[in-house]
């Protein structure tokens, strides 16, 4: 994984960047597989596959070559900006995990309780996924159901060029 984030972040020519990044984002699905998260792995590797076509996509119609290169000042606050986060993101988890942090309480019994009392449902990952968590999974689908449908659009109208349809 650190591999293929440093190779999208130092590829000089966007194809193979967009495939390091996409590298990336499925190694991260086979990380959720490992952590037994099946369900972030299947989001993760949609959102991946989809991604990855818009980039493509994309790109075809962009130069293949970096043309600027970036001064050195921009440069060097680009690695402080970065260098503060990095280090302000690890010193906040080495604090978590240190202890000096409160842990977070368990709230999984409140759903193991309430869930056939509120919801009349006896498969508490149901319920949680459609009575308690309903709205953000009709949120979900919908940005998925609109990616997929942008990238359909997306191949429907190159077909439609490459088949001899005139640019405008």
């Amino acid at each position: 994984m650190i591999v293929a984030a440093l190779g999208a972040a130092i590829i000089p020519k966007y194809l193979p960047a967009v495939l390091s990044l996409s590298a990336l984002g499925f190694l991260v699905s086979l990380l959720y597989m490992y952590l037994k998260a099946p369900d972030l792995a299947m989001t993760q590797v949609c959102v991946e596959t989809l991604s990855t076509i818009i980039f493509i996509l994309a790109i075809i119609k962009i130069p293949q070559k970096f043309k600027e290169p970036m001064p050195a000042g921009k440069v060097m606050v680009n690695f402080a900006i970065s260098a503060v986060v990095t280090f302000a993101v690890f010193a906040l988890m080495v604090n978590a995990n240190a202890g000096m942090l409160a842990p977070f309480e368990s709230f999984s019994h409140y759903f193991m309780d309430k869930s056939l009392q509120m919801t009349g449902g006896l498969n508490v990952v149901n319920v949680i996924v459609v009575d308690f968590r309903g709205y953000d999974t009709i949120g979900e689908i919908s940005v998925l159901s609109l990616a997929a449908l942008g990238v359909y659009n997306l191949i429907l109208s190159r077909a439609g060029k490459a088949e001899g349809g005139e640019e405008e």
